[in-house]
């Protein structure tokens, strides 16, 4: 049975785990890896629309700053630093996360920026 993968993407996402059949060696590049539900990379700075002739869904890798991202074309220009990356839109239900923004939370990182940028988009938007 072939899944969309939007849906799949989303009901592994409700479920609280993505998982993925193991993929060889010979297919991994550049941090990168291919499989026929996404791509999947090491962190957000790899988000490009080069990524967007592969899949229309990323999977990022990084602790702090990553998640499920979708291609939306119309917002290929938008760069947020924290839920769009050049197109990239994340795929997240509930409270926005000020580490998706950067921050730290270490007690040595002025954190400000990272905390402030959520507040501003939420405020932009209502």
């Amino acid at each position: 049975m072939r899944v969309n993968r939007r849906a799949f993407i989303k009901g592994a996402a409700v479920a609280g785990a993505v998982g993925f059949a193991a993929t060889p060696a010979s297919l991994h590049a550049e941090g990168m890896m291919n499989n026929w539900l996404c791509v999947v990379v090491d962190t957000v700075d790899q988000l490009n629309s080069d990524l967007r002739s592969a899949s229309d869904t990323v999977i990022v890798k990084d602790e702090a700053r990553g998640g499920i991202f979708i291609y939306d074309e119309n917002k290929a220009t938008v760069n947020d630093g924290g839920l769009i990356f050049n197109g990239w839109v994340r795929q997240f239900y509930g409270a926005l996360n000020v580490s998706w923004f950067g921050a730290k939370g270490d007690g040595i990182t002025d954190d400000t920026e990272a905390i402030q940028k959520p507040i501003d988009l939420l405020r932009d938007q209502v």
